[in-house]
């Protein structure tokens, strides 16, 4: 039980640090939105203000993916936003308020909404971005997590593990920016040595 509270707390205090090297950048409040979900549930659970643990898993997904673009003014939100919110709570609500289909849904939006960052981003500049790779790996390693809670398949051990792995991805947008050039690969001078 110790080696599980290490890694819940190490996580916890690691994920308060990527929104300070975010800052001003086009993901700071996702990553602000990441870094406060833990502890201010951990404050309104253990105050008992927050009715059911795996509520928080929920709330924090929406606001997550409304914060995908530094919360925008909802003039500036695309339809497909408000629908996604929207089919992601009546699956809330279907599933008996079971909020972890409805995290699954957000973060598939998540996930799509950062593909085509990186689908863009290398079509303008034909060159790749680590940062996007690793921003996409963080939130398949999400969903895959919440693939093991909804299915029959849960394990801590995978829980655990995939939140060491969340951890190390922490360390990484601790320390990079999407516009840190040494995380980009020029398809240019990859099509020049192929030609």
């Amino acid at each position: 039980m110790v080696i599980t509270e290490i890694i819940a707390s190490t996580s916890m205090i690691l994920w308060l640090l990527p929104p300070f090297r975010q800052y001003k950048s086009r993901y700071f409040s996702f990553f602000l939105v990441l870094s406060l979900g833990d502890p201010l549930t951990m404050f309104l659970y253990s105050n008992g203000l927050l009715p059911a643990a795996g509520l928080h898993f929920f709330i924090i997904s929406i606001f997550a993916f409304i914060s995908y673009d530094n919360f925008g003014g909802i003039r500036k939100k695309k339809p497909t936003e408000f629908i996604v919110l929207l089919v992601s709570v009546i699956i809330f609500i279907l599933t008996k308020n079971d909020g972890n289909y409805g995290v699954l849904f957000l973060h598939f939006g998540l996930l799509i909404r950062f593909l085509r960052d990186a689908i863009l981003h290398t079509a303008k500049s034909y060159e790749i971005n680590f940062f996007h790779f690793v921003l996409i790996l963080y939130e398949l390693s999400l969903i895959l997590k919440f693939i093991s809670i909804v299915s029959s398949f849960y394990n801590y051990t995978y829980f655990y593990l995939a939140t060491v792995v969340e951890i190390l991805l922490a360390v990484f947008f601790v320390f990079y920016r999407e516009d840190k050039p040494k995380l980009s690969i020029s398809l240019h001078k990859r099509m020049e040595d192929f030609e």
